[in-house]
């Protein structure tokens, strides 16, 4: 909008309500697995610490991609150019063609797309993800789906090692707990362990039901935003008639 100044990135105020819940959900799955889970297995064999250290690898892999997505900054180079080098960027806008950003009073690159919600154009706009409260495009959305495949694989890998063991809770039983605390620690394990599972089982429906849609997009060869447009514009036809 205009007058409104640009996000940077992901980083940048104002933070969106669901990259809050998914920042929270990453720090909570992990520290119940570390805390509770690990700690609690009656008997640690060979593909236990093989399943372990996989989920691990695949957790710090995850968080890695996780702060690329939401800091890279996506802003079109020529309105960088522009505010860095004001002299070379009117010999580019001489030389080449370019678009004309109504927002942005500027002259940007012919595939650039015009964020609302960073206020800004990015060029090789594909769409604005709420989870990285970035955008997602250029050569950073291939990486934008190998951190779904992660996420899956994660989250797949922590349910499966969970399951494997239920005799986690015995952990509490054996250190007499129960003698400590007023509150029956055995049943609150029993709910953290439902809950983490439940939580892993819902992002994975929604986890997979982005990669579909990516890779349906992909084979189609259009971008987020293009397959919006097209779906509004179906819209506004079947209206008409």
């Amino acid at each position: 909008m205009k007058g409104t100044k640009s996000r940077k990135n992901g980083c940048t105020c104002p933070f969106h309500l669901f990259q809050i819940v998914v920042i929270v959900y990453f720090f909570v799955n992990i520290s119940l697995f570390g805390v509770f889970w690990i700690p609690g297995f009656t008997s640690i064999t060979a593909l236990m610490v093989v399943g372990i250290t996989i989920y691990g690898g695949l957790s710090i892999l995850q968080m890695i991609i996780y702060i690329i997505l939401s800091c890279v900054d996506h802003t079109d180079r020529y309105i960088k150019l522009k505010r860095s080098h004001p002299e070379e960027f009117d010999r580019y806008q001489k030389a080449k063609t370019l678009n004309y950003c109504q927002v942005c009073l500027t002259n940007v690159s012919k595939h650039a797309k015009h964020c609302k919600r960073c206020n800004k154009c990015v060029n090789n706009f594909d769409h604005h993800c709420k989870a990285i409260n970035n955008c997602v495009a250029g050569k950073y959305y291939g990486l934008f789906i190998f951190f779904i495949i992660i996420s899956i694989l994660t989250s797949l890998f922590q349910i499966a090692m969970i399951i494997l063991d239920y005799s986690c809770l015995n952990f509490f039983v054996r250190n007499n707990f129960k003698k400590n605390f007023k509150t029956d620690l055995y049943d609150i394990a029993l709910c953290l362990l439902t809950f983490n599972v439940l939580t892993n089982a819902l992002a994975l429906m929604y986890l997979f039901y982005l990669l579909i849609f990516h890779f349906y997009l992909m084979a189609n060869g259009m971008t987020t935003y293009e397959y919006i447009l097209s779906r509004k514009n179906k819209i506004e036809t079947e209206k008409v008639f």
